[in-house]
């Protein structure tokens, strides 16, 4: 998780990070030793956020969620496959734009029964995704709270106890 300002909390997972690599390293002639320092700035955030995710994961709602959007992002991709005829990596990349809401506008249904699923499939789609959303960005902010008050509650004990004379 990356800190903005005082309490803004932003999250920034290794799928938002890699296209800006891809793309820098792709369009500039970069030096080796600036490679290695975005690599080693990736595996930072990414060991960051996968820290986070393993106190996340021992939340029971959250697994649930979690299952229930990998099986949205799954049925997405197979329907993708079956009746519009892309790979699965085209159908998962649509399902997983489609969701997010991005949209890049790269690839779009071309048949009837595939621009029907896709109406639903996004008002279902964005309704889990925002559920599961709520949920992390819950749980993060409980956690922040708890640190605070962890922290609050040792600087209350190493302060100097009040004499009486």
């Amino acid at each position: 998780m990356l800190k903005i300002g005082y309490n803004g909390a932003v999250f920034c997972d290794a799928a938002g990070i890699l296209p800006l690599i891809h793309h820098t390293v792709k369009n500039m002639d970069i030096s080796l030793i600036g490679f290695l320092v975005m690599v080693i700035v990736l595996f930072i955030v990414v060991g960051r956020f996968t820290r986070v995710i393993q106190q996340m994961a021992r939340n029971p709602e959250l697994r649930i969620l979690l299952v229930v959007v990998l099986a949205t992002l799954a049925s997405g991709m197979f329907f993708y496959r079956r009746f519009e005829g892309w790979s699965l990596l085209d159908s998962l990349y649509f399902s997983v734009i489609t969701l997010t809401t991005v949209g890049y506008g790269d690839f779009a249904p071309q048949t009837n029964a595939g621009k029907i699923f896709t109406i639903f499939y996004i008002i279902v789609g964005l309704g889990i995704l925002a559920a599961f959303i709520t949920t992390v960005a819950n749980i993060a902010i409980e956690q922040d709270k708890a640190r605070a008050a962890r922290r609050n509650q040792s600087a209350d004990k190493t302060q100097d106890p009040p004499t009486t004379d």
